[in-house]
């Protein structure tokens, strides 16, 4: 498997996948579903929100972000029921996630009850990483314009 990072969008045979984390000699990733099948896993979740049925948020089937990015936009990339893909298996990197997504993926696999733990843990991790680099770039930047001396 090429070198991928969360919120890369990869292909493996007939299915297109987000790369969440990879873990041992698996990869943890995200199902995209086909327009169809999102729109009606939508409806059920929204209608069972609606019903204030207990146990939707464990619910693996409905564990998903609907994307924005622009070529899988009203898509539904499913991490509840996500597959343990081996690592070394062939596959081609398609695209990426646009920054909300990413976000919104990672907010709702650290919230979520319907996946596994161990998901979780390595999705904080990245997320803290992110947000401690973000922070290191935005202070950089900031020397930077006080050292000018055009400022």
């Amino acid at each position: 498997m090429e070198s991928l990072f969360f919120g890369d969008i990869f292909r493996q045979g007939d299915e297109e996948f987000v790369y969440l984390v990879g873990v041992r000699k698996f990869t943890y990733a995200a199902r995209i579903f086909n327009r169809e099948v999102s729109r009606r896993i939508d409806d059920e979740r929204n209608g069972a929100l609606m019903r204030n049925a207990s146990g939707v948020n464990e619910t693996p089937r409905y564990g998903f972000v609907m994307l924005r990015t622009p070529a899988y936009e009203g898509r539904a990339a499913n991490y509840g029921m996500n597959p343990e893909l081996p690592t070394d298996d062939e596959c081609e990197k398609t695209g990426t996630l646009i920054p909300e997504d990413k976000k919104e993926l990672m907010e709702e696999i650290c919230h979520s009850d319907a996946c596994p733990l161990l998901l979780k843990e390595f999705v904080q991790e990245i997320k803290s990483n992110e947000i401690r680099t973000e922070g290191t770039v935005n202070k950089a930047k900031k020397q930077i314009l006080r050292a000018d001396p055009k400022n």
